[in-house]
């Protein structure tokens, strides 16, 4: 008798596991302002603003995983990944700030996630 009932907790522990693998739910990014608003011809597909470290500031990686809401990656993502300067200046012609611009920083770039 013992033995059968240390098989039906051993099997009712691992089925919870497993059930709580299942109803896992990944954090959703909170919704986001419409935007960005950026000069549309001069999006390039590369993965540095940098100018090939001709930019004024700190290089900055950024790393991540795009997933659904069960947290399977959703492969080949296209994003546009958008950042000032590093004197706080978009490179945008509604910016009216007379921060520096930046001549070697392009301010956005397209990128494609992998299928991880």
């Amino acid at each position: 008798m013992k033995s059968s009932r240390r098989v039906f907790l051993a099997s009712l522990f691992f089925a919870t596991l497993s059930s709580a693998k299942a109803r896992k739910i990944c954090s959703l990014t909170p919704s986001q302002p419409a935007g960005p608003f950026f000069k549309k011809d001069n999006v390039y597909q590369i993965s540095d603003m940098t100018n090939n470290g001709k930019a004024k500031g700190k290089i900055v990686s950024i790393q991540g995983r795009i997933q659904n809401k069960h947290c399977i990656p959703h492969p080949f993502s296209k994003m546009i990944v958008w950042q000032a300067n590093a004197f706080g200046k978009y490179n945008h012609d509604n910016d009216l700030s007379k921060n520096k611009i930046d001549p070697n920083f392009d301010g956005y770039i397209k990128l494609l996630s992998d299928e991880d």
